[in-house]
């Protein structure tokens, strides 16, 4: 009675050759009382990267006309609030003493109001109306993310005119009559460039309105690897293997809002519709309230009672603010890319190094995600949110596959999203979309972790160590981290969605086989597991203390879930084991506050949550430097392509794991928070 949602799926079909590819879905939400549709259109990339180049791409609606020429209207928000606006057939008012009545009738139609009919008019200023130019098509594009351009057209035979540019337009578009019309917003429209707004055929009965996501305007869409070689790991950071560089599979999401309407709006009108369509409305929670909620871990709330809590929250605010201002900075824009941090910076070029194998765009690495999800939670800002709902849209389509050899399973970090010889589970666990899901029942992101939840199945196309721990006697070797516990995190969630007990019973078969060996965690990198019975088995593997990999990508978060929503004592012992051992570790690795802290709580052992809170607040140093420093440092000149703030050494998988540690060991050790001594 509230909603209706319709689902509808489909290929792309071509007539020479005839062919079928680009599998997509479009979903269409319908709200009672409401004028607003809302788009969710995704696509998969099915094709070979060396000879299908995609010249355009995109969504087309047909709009009937009832109104004669002059009274039908183009719209196209463009910077900030600001809109142009143009009649088809524009009242000839720049002549006025030819056009009787020309001000009114210049006035009003620029307003979008009913203009007469031209049999109304007299004789004459019918003539002149039927002398001016008539036109009938309009374009804008934004080929990039600092310039847009507008163009119109009398006809297909004619050239385009310029009539406008601008740096970032707001992707909201109208095409109608004074009787009524199509308004259709895009979120993410100059971000996601390159994109268009068409309009054809606006003097013909009927017009049509083609939305843009990849502009045929722009450069063809070219697929490829950046290169036609592998380069070497330890240089390049890059785990090349030779036909692993592949798009096929990968994915993109945009989503549109549609209006119906009955009239040609008005100016204000339009300005809130562009709004809505750019920064759709959501009902959200405070932060208290989603902190009683046990559904996203252990988390605290901003607390700034001490001196010492204080700094930290001062320094994740910095450390928050810093990459917000870096996709601006660093143009973090595109279709392809939108949504992506880089990975790591170099001052040597004063820039990330965007070109460098591993050290490219980042695809989750170390849970970046997580990180900004945390920070709305706790915050409730809405900048926070946007930021992290870009992320996980991105990272959930274009860093995962959906069709092919490794789909359900993603890719690790380089140059090119998907350019990584490494596809991980990982990368691809329904731990990093649950946030998103859970917070707006998002049913795109549903469907993508319900994708998921068979990506063991292809683990004989991606064997995670199949350098590391080549073992042809073993179907399929993985680590219990990340690998085990990406999986269970996939089960574990559709278990919480539907309460399908087949899931429930995967998670528990591999927390049994863990519990059965009860140093697995710290003496076995590898094992081996079924497909079948989704068991895990001693593969007699020696372990090269890599486990720090179980905690470094969500792995802790997973398994404090499993622990509390699954009787398993023997995993939990297992559990505890690890933690135990890694919280006396000095120095610990990374991750060691957060597990010092874990284990002061189920062990109320105040010297452990003593020594995490201390962990957090050496890490706010860097060489007795605040790590995120109030200031930055400014680089300009010919040493650097443009003006930067620069911030030195800074990483975002280092930042993000820095971040989660505070945001969650202040929460598990903060009965045992003791100020510190001064000297």
């Amino acid at each position: 009675p509230i909603r209706a949602a319709i689902k509808i799926e489909g290929m792309h079909a071509g007539t020479d050759p005839v062919r079928s590819w680009l599998p997509f879905s479009i979903r269409l939400y319908f709200t009672a009382g409401s004028k607003q549709i809302r788009l969710v259109h995704s696509f998969v990339y099915d094709g070979d990267e060396n000879n299908d180049f995609i010249r355009g791409l995109g969504v087309g609606f047909t709009v009937p006309f009832r109104e004669q020429k002059q009274n039908r209207h183009v719209r196209f928000a463009t910077d900030n609030k600001e809109f142009w606006s143009e009649p088809v057939l524009m009242s000839p008012g720049y002549r006025p003493q030819l056009v009787k009545d020309a001000v009114k009738l210049n006035v009003d139609q620029m307003s979008g109001k009913r203009i007469p009919n031209l049999e109304q008019l007299d004789a004459v200023t019918k003539h002149q109306f039927e002398t001016i130019a008539l036109w009938s098509d309009f374009k804008l594009t934004q080929l990039a993310p600092d310039s847009f351009s507008i163009v119109k057209r009398t006809n297909e035979a004619s050239s385009w005119l310029h009539a406008a540019n601008g740096k970032r337009a707001k992707g909201f578009v109208f095409i109608g009559d004074v009787s009524g019309g199509l308004a259709v917003g895009v979120k993410h429209f100059w971000e996601k460039y390159p994109s268009a707004l068409e309009i054809t055929g606006a003097a013909n009965a009927a017009g049509e309105l083609k939305i843009w996501f990849w502009s045929p305007d722009s450069p063809l869409m070219d697929l490829r690897h950046y290169d036609t070689i592998g380069h070497d790991g330890k240089i390049s950071y890059e785990d090349h293997e030779d036909g692993s560089s592949t798009p096929f599979g990968v994915a993109n999401t945009n989503e549109l809002n549609l209006w119906v309407m009955e009239n040609t709006p008005g100016a204000d009108d339009l300005a809130k519709l562009a709004q809505t369509a750019t920064e759709p409305p959501l009902l959200v929670c405070t932060p208290e309230y989603y902190h009683s909620i046990p559904v996203f871990g252990a988390w605290s709330l901003p607390d700034r009672s001490a001196k010492d809590k204080a700094e930290m929250e001062d320094q994740l605010n910095r450390a928050w603010s810093f990459f917000a201002k870096e996709v601006e900075q660093r143009n973090w824009y595109g279709f392809w890319d939108f949504g992506d941090f880089m990975r790591t910076y170099s001052t040597m070029r004063h820039e990330w190094l965007y070109d460098i194998g591993g050290h490219a765009w980042n695809n989750t690495e170390l849970m970046s995600d997580a990180w900004l999800w945390y920070t709305f939670l706790r915050t409730g800002r809405k900048d926070a949110f946007r930021l992290a709902e870009a992320m996980t849209r991105h990272t959930s389509e274009v860093d995962v596959y959906h069709a092919g050899r490794f789909a359900g399973i993603g890719s690790r970090h380089n140059v090119k999203h998907w350019g990584d010889g490494a596809k991980e589970l990982r990368i691809s666990e329904a731990y990093l979309k649950r946030f998103y899901y859970y917070l707006t029942a998002d049913e795109r992101t549903g469907d993508l972790m319900r994708e998921v939840l068979t990506a063991d199945l292809n683990l004989p196309n991606a064997l995670p160590l199949r350098k590391g721990v080549p073992r042809p006697d073993i179907p399929v070797v993985l680590r219990s981290g990340p690998d085990w516990i990406a999986l269970a995190s996939n089960w574990m969630t559709e278990w919480e969605r539907t309460g399908d007990l087949k899931y429930k019973n995967y998670v528990l078969a591999g927390m049994q086989s863990i519990g059965a060996m009860p140093e697995v965690f710290l003496n076995r990198l590898a094992m081996g597991f079924d497909l079948k019975t989704k068991k895990l088995y001693d593969i007699g593997e020696p372990n090269l203390k890599t486990y720090e990999f179980i905690v470094l990508f969500g792995g802790d978060h997973i398994a404090l879930e499993l622990i509390d929503l699954i009787d398993c004592p023997e995993f939990t012992t297992t559990w505890k084991a690890l933690c135990n051992k890694w919280a006396h570790e000095t120095p610990g690795p990374s991750s060691n506050a957060r597990i010092a802290a874990y284990m002061s709580k189920v062990s109320n052992d105040p010297e452990l949550g003593h020594k995490a809170w201390q962990l957090i607040r050496d890490s706010l140093k860097d060489n007795r430097r605040d790590r995120f420093p109030a200031s930055l440092t400014i680089i300009e000149g010919p040493s650097s392509p443009k003006r930067v703030e620069e911030l030195a050494g800074v990483n975002i998988p280092g930042t993000a794991q820095w971040a989660l540690n505070i945001i969650t060991a202040t929460e598990l050790a903060k009965e045992f928070y003791i100020p510190p001594v001064s000297h």
